[in-house]
């Protein structure tokens, strides 16, 4: 998919070692999809984003060039 695609031209193109991201952690939806391309959450900002009238979790996410699946 897409996310793979840009997984790819950093690590290959760009010869990145590390790719990290941001997300809200009520997007559940978001956090499956980097979570299956070998993305770990590698820290998390509580109630730090106020979001449809409440605070959310701001989640960081990363993946190694040497983690990353096949």
């Amino acid at each position: 998919g897409a996310i793979g695609l840009l997984l790819d031209y950093g690590f290959t193109l760009l010869n990145l070692r590390r790719i990290y991201l941001r997300v809200h952690a009520g997007n559940e939806r978001a956090v499956r999809a980097y979570s299956a391309c070998g993305f770990v959450e590698e820290g998390r900002l509580r109630r730090h984003v106020w979001s449809n009238g409440e605070y959310d979790d701001l989640i960081y996410m990363g993946v190694l060039r040497e983690e990353r699946p096949v």
